[in-house]
């Protein structure tokens, strides 16, 4: 492979591998974040406590394979500490997974067979880091393992949970099970707290709803001024005129009325009429009876007036509708013409290399050399 073809493969696969990560960051974004509780498991390590871790373990695998009865929820955060006479935090941290709840388990169980389990435990030394803990929480479960022999400090429930630690010491002892006290924080401040004593099950304080988000600020704007409604004229429509005596008659030989909008100044003469004149006569004839005149005072009328019904102003409300745009689409689809041609020049690089190769410059010159003469 020369030169040329080693820089295009390289600048495939590069090509190809910012694709990919294109593809990713796309798919992550997708995704919804998870806002998932944080569990912080400590246990004391005094020498009380290594009579007691039997029963500890015992209690902590009850409450772990069961997810602490559905609380430990899928994508939460669980730490572990030691207490003894100073705090340390050598387990790693790790997200809980309910399909993986045995093996989880079985490792921290493992880690505290492990413990060193000597003098007398200072749980004081909690007061610090767990309330810079619970400072930085949006929920918080703290479940501590300890045999009563020290003091709690720094919390609102320290005056009980001393006082039943001092009362429950010799039963204690005597039964080599732990004291399991459990405080629940959230936004900051501790909110609830438990004793539970094995072999019992482990009460967990309940949760107050979080407060609903703020509403956004609700600004004065003045409702916009609609103009008032065009009211158009009613247009009226021409008079109709009824020549005759006989008004059905008349009615019946009446002309079709135009349509509103249409004029006309031609009155509508009656066939009626001709029966009040005289008939028709030829020059010379003399003169009806009696002398009467036909005249066109001796022909009722009638007027009519139609108007043309109103119009109502029934205006058109055109509607718009937005289409939100995907420029997440857009991306996904460069990505994927991306993921197509650099597969292509791939396939096209690797073709090349496959064709047969060029006798070399040495094997050239053997062949083209006339024989030699013997």
């Amino acid at each position: 492979m020369n030169l040329h073809r080693l820089f295009y493969f390289t600048c495939t696969v590069r090509w190809l591998g910012a694709s990919l990560v294109l593809l990713v960051f796309l798919a992550v974004g997708q995704a919804e974040p998870v806002d998932g509780g944080r569990w912080l498991f400590v246990f004391d390590t005094s020498s009380a406590m290594k009579k007691n871790l039997p029963a500890t373990e015992v209690a902590l695998k009850q409450f772990l394979i069961i997810s602490a009865g559905g609380e430990l929820a899928a994508g939460d955060s669980v730490a572990v500490w030691t207490v003894g006479r100073q705090v340390s935090g050598k387990f790693p941290t790790f997200t809980w997974r309910p399909e993986q709840a045995v093996t989880s388990t079985s490792n921290l169980l493992t880690f505290l067979e492990e413990q060193r389990y000597s003098g007398d435990s200072k749980l004081v030394l909690l007061q610090a880091p767990i309330s810079h803990v619970v400072a930085n929480s949006k929920r918080l479960t703290i479940i501590l393992f300890c045999d009563g022999q020290s003091e709690i400090t720094g919390t609102p429930y320290d005056e009980k949970i001393n006082q039943t630690f001092r009362a429950s010491k010799a039963e204690r002892k005597k039964s080599r099970q732990p004291i399991i006290v459990i405080f629940r924080a959230q936004l900051g401040q501790i909110i609830g707290c438990t004793l539970s004593f094995p072999p019992g099950g482990i009460d967990l304080p309940i949760f107050p709803p979080l407060p609903a988000p703020p509403a956004p600020p609700v600004t004065n704007t003045p409702a916009p001024v609609l103009p008032p409604p065009v009211v158009k004229p009613i247009v009226m429509g021409p008079d109709l005129v009824i020549v005759g005596t006989k008004v059905g008659t008349n009615l019946d030989m009446l002309p079709d009325v135009p349509p509103p909008g249409k004029t006309t100044s031609e009155p509508v003469n009656s066939g009626a009429a001709t029966t009040n004149s005289s008939p028709a006569k030829s020059p010379g004839s003399p003169p009806p009876a009696g002398g009467a005149k036909v005249t066109a005072t001796n022909i009722p009328t009638m007027t009519v007036s139609m108007a043309a019904p109103a119009i109502e102003n029934n205006p058109v409300v055109a509607t718009t509708t937005n289409t939100p745009d995907q420029p997440m689409k857009v991306l996904i689809y460069l990505g994927v013409a991306l993921l197509a041609a650099a597969a292509l020049l791939v396939l096209t690089l690797l073709a090349r290399n496959h064709r047969r190769p060029q006798p070399s410059l040495i094997t050239s010159s053997m062949q083209d050399a006339p024989p030699r003469q013997k």
